[in-house]
């Protein structure tokens, strides 16, 4: 009985709307454009309804997002840096993917860095507050030839600002012809001989892994990350 009451509570309520509507709409055409009464309450019962109270709510927050938006995009814009080159090689950026490529006679060689995998530093006592955070790369080299390829996975070490920008080889590891680079067996390249060390880090200075190319990808790697948030700020701004 209760919710037959209820029922009929809202089969009225209904029908009231409909006919303070149709009131509204034949006043509407005989007042000469001035809003009849009708109109204003019919307004004023939907202008507090419960999800117009929530969806202006949501406006406000998302003015306020996109306000701290504008202000962090200026902030970053102030201190934009250029993207330097890096001698010797063509470059081509897909998203966060920064690929180096060059040819060395027969062989075909690739640098891959992606910008989600950096690190970032951990700031010292001795900097300041205000010392914009510092990432550190991590890059992988693959020198392919008809046979196969060898890999060097390199990153940068914190050890000491004066080496920062001087890469480091972590692995190494040789893929077969047709072979998944994730099954190739690969070795801790600290571990091995330092006679085979100094060999395999001359192999590289040859094809233009030196101390230039490791302050360039550097500049290079945090320049881009740097321009790549400035990019995710503008993106998210204008889909809010």
């Amino acid at each position: 009985y209760n919710e037959y009451k209820s029922y009929l509570r809202i089969a009225m309520l209904r029908r009231l709307v409909n006919t303070i509507g149709r009131s509204c709409n034949t006043s509407l055409k005989s007042c000469n454009g001035t809003q009849p009464v009708a109109l204003i309450h019919k307004a004023a019962l939907f202008e507090f309804s419960p999800s117009t109270v929530r969806c202006r709510h949501f406006s406000s927050v998302d003015k306020s997002l996109a306000t701290a938006l504008d202000g962090e995009i200026m902030h970053e814009q102030g201190s934009q840096p250029e993207l330097p080159e890096i001698s010797g090689f063509r470059s081509e950026v897909k998203g966060s993917v920064i690929t180096l490529h060059k040819q060395h006679e027969d062989e075909d060689i690739q640098v891959y860095l992606d910008v989600n995998h950096m690190v970032e530093l951990a700031p010292s006592d001795e900097d300041p507050e205000d010392m914009p955070p510092q990432y550190l790369p991590s890059f992988k080299i693959s020198i392919s030839k008809p046979q196969g390829k060898i890999m060097f996975y390199c990153n940068y070490h914190a050890q000491g600002m004066d080496t920062l920008d001087q890469f480091i080889i972590s692995e190494v590891s040789f893929v077969e012809k047709g072979q998944d680079e994730l099954t190739a067996f690969s070795t801790d390249f600290g571990n091995l001989d330092p006679g085979l060390i100094g060999e395999f880090e001359q192999y590289l200075e040859r094809r233009g892994f030196g101390a230039d190319f490791s302050t360039n990808l550097f500049s290079y790697a945090s320049a881009f990350e740097h321009i790549s948030y400035i990019n995710f700020l503008k993106s998210v701004r204008k889909f809010i």
